[in-house]
């Protein structure tokens, strides 16, 4: 009886480590993190895995990843413009 109780316990566990995946793709795309997470565990991490994957970034998310490329774009040209003007 013992053993069967540590087995569903590890079992639990393991689950559950497998229903932080969805949470992490979750908060990439700018969603709610604890959401998905409880969402994973009563559905399964590796449907809602998929469905977090084709429903991609929040407009939210987006725009702020769009704003800080731009803000790389523009240091890069600014060291790019700097290095070419040390070589003259």
């Amino acid at each position: 009886m013992d053993t069967v109780v540590a087995y569903c316990i590890i079992i639990f566990i393991i689950y559950t480590l497998f229903c932080i995946i969805p949470a992490q793709m979750a908060e990439t795309r700018g969603r709610s993190v604890m959401g998905w997470f409880f969402l994973s565990i009563l559905i399964t991490p590796i449907y809602t895995s998929f469905v977090i994957f084709f429903l991609g970034e929040t407009d939210e998310k987006r725009k702020e990843r769009i704003f800080q490329e731009e803000e790389w774009r523009i240091l890069c040209r600014k060291l790019y413009s700097n290095k070419n003007n040390h070589e003259n």
